[in-house]
């Protein structure tokens, strides 16, 4: 680190020197005769553009972001034409002549170009990374290039510099022009706004602790464009010193990390915790952060295959610009971390079966005892109907003579109670049912009636859902109503009606009975039960129905 410091310091002096050099030598060839005049010139400006170039190729190797490289590269290239043009225009043109003033022109290229492609360089810098620059930005091309076709073509309108002479009489003897004062106003505008979003930038990004560095250099750069300009020295001249003062501006904020650069990758590299180096196509390592290297026959197993094993430490290589990467693995903390690994997947997959069959335990309990609570619920609704059909088997084995009979009131009660248990099970499973169920139910204990000699009939106008619950209820009462009536009635005809909001079953018996009334209807959340008899024709009629209450 020490040692890249020392190089980075040696050749900003050099650089230093030869600036001071070329503008001591711009300041004595005025006072020379011809021959060393005209060859302190030379190498005055020979010297101004070797600076130049040799920074713009440091940019295309130092600068990290591809935009910003590119924008700076083109700038400073032109301030290289700059200063081109008039070391041609003073040193190998005679004055006055149509060349030397096109010569002159052509200053307004870099003039007009370099603080735009500057702006944009400062622009990229508040851009997220890998983010073009807003395509509308892109028009302010259109403002410089005007301009400068304008200048070009002076000599036919004189809009930027008038010749009160003549043009063929031009040449020191001249005054400005409007494009000339709107050139200088762009100059300007565009280079406050390039150091303007400089400072904005220094002050939102962790560059704001070394932005002094940067305030210093600009006032001190005012400071000697001023002292130049006021004094008119002959050591720097404008063109010197905006093309310096660029430079100056844009390498301070390179040095601060206002701009990404890699002139720090040493320093970086033996601060980093991955081990990795360099080496260029010379076969040597330039940079390295580990310290120790692998052996050389490892590095060049890994060079030709791009990967290597060298016991744990796994070692690969990739090819850049100027030689190979390598960077080194240490696999020993990751095959301890499989083997935990493993032996975690075995003891989770341990516990996944544990638990799968712990689920598989619980959700047989919870099928059993849910098969248990509906086999007591079906035991309990048909209880009444199978404690009588105990006691009529108990009759038969006193009173053989009436088995025929028996039996028959025995197949009635055992219809009453499959159907019932049909219908709770029905309703155990889901909370709506189809009122088909309740019909054929009723069907079937009818036909059981018929065998009893029994005239039926079933007359159903009822289609679609209803409540499980509800079904049911309207079963049981209708049970009710045949076991109570059925031994003394000779027909029985029922009606099944069905609407949205009411459920309804009308038993009509061929007999008329004031024995007591029938239970209550069963009570169902969110319907009013009803049951009433009727007398019509002297025969009974039962009238069992359902209706939701907010209708009623």
């Amino acid at each position: 680190m020490k040692q890249e410091n020392k190089g980075k310091i040696i050749r900003i002096a050099i650089c230093v020197f030869f600036f001071l050099l070329a503008g001591f030598l711009q300041w004595i060839d005025s006072r020379l005769p011809l021959f060393w005049h005209r060859l302190c010139g030379l190498c005055a400006h020979a010297t101004f553009l070797s600076l130049l170039l040799y920074w713009c190729a440091l940019l295309r190797l130092r600068i990290v972001d591809k935009p910003t490289r590119l924008y700076l590269t083109l700038a400073g290239s032109l301030l290289v034409l700059w200063l081109a043009f008039r070391g041609m225009k003073y040193d190998f043109v005679p004055g006055g002549g149509r060349a030397s003033r096109y010569l002159w022109y052509l200053y307004y290229l870099p003039q007009c170009f370099a603080p735009l492609l500057g702006f944009y360089a400062s622009f990229g810098l508040l851009r997220k990374k890998n983010r073009p620059i807003p395509w509308p930005l892109y028009l302010l091309y259109i403002a410089p290039t005007v301009l400068l076709l304008l200048i070009l073509t002076n000599d036919f309108h004189q809009l930027a510099f008038r010749f009160p002479n003549g043009l063929e009489n031009a040449g020191d003897d001249y005054y400005f022009g409007p494009v000339a004062y709107l050139a200088i106003t762009w100059f300007a505008i565009m280079t406050l706004s390039c150091i303007a979003l400089f400072f904005y930038r220094c002050g939102n990004s962790a560059a704001r602790k070394r932005m002094g560095a940067l305030v210093v250099v600009t006032a001190l750069l005012a400071i000697f464009g001023a002292i130049c300009f006021l004094f008119a020295l002959d050591s720097y001249k404008v063109p010197e010193i905006y093309c310096f003062g660029f430079l100056l501006f844009f390498e301070v904020s390179i040095q601060i990390g206002l701009i990404p650069a890699n002139d720090n990758d040493a320093y970086y590299y033996s601060r980093s915790h991955l081990d990795f180096f360099l080496m260029g196509k010379d076969q040597k390592v330039h940079y390295a952060s580990c310290h120790e290297l692998p052996s050389p026959s490892t590095i060049q197993k890994a060079l030709e295959e791009k990967e290597c094993f060298e016991g744990n430490i796994r070692l690969r290589s990739h090819s850049i610009s100027g030689g190979t990467a390598f960077w080194a693995e240490d696999l020993r903390s990751v095959l301890n971390l499989l083997e935990e690994r493993k032996k975690l997947n075995r003891e989770l997959e341990e516990q996944r079966e544990l638990l799968a069959y712990e689920n598989s335990l619980k959700e047989k309990r919870a099928t059993a005892k849910e098969k248990n609570r509906i086999y007591d619920e079906v035991n309990a609704s048909i209880q009444t109907e199978a404690e009588q059909t105990l006691k009529i088997l108990k009759i038969l084995q006193e009173k053989p003579e009436e088995f025929e009979k028996g039996m028959r009131d025995v197949c009635v009660l055992a219809s009453f109670m499959k159907r019932r248990a049909n219908l709770e099970l029905l309703a155990s499973q889901k909370e709506d049912m189809d009122i088909q169920e309740v019909e054929w139910a009723i069907q079937e204990t009818l036909k059981k009636l018929e065998n009893e000699g029994i005239l039926t009939s079933l007359l159903s106008k009822a289609h679609g859902l209803y409540p499980s619950s509800l079904c049911v209820a309207l079963f049981t009462q209708y049970e009710e109503v045949l076991r109570s009536f059925y031994p003394k009635s000779g027909a029985v005809c029922c009606t099944l009606l069905g609407e949205e909001n009411s459920l309804s079953l009308r038993v009509q018996l061929s007999c008329f009975s004031s024995a007591g009334s029938l239970p209550s209807m069963p009570v169902i959340s969110g319907w009013k039960g009803q049951a009433h008899p009727e007398e019509e024709d002297g025969e009974m009629v039962w009238i069992l129905s359902y209706t939701k209450e907010e209708e009623t």
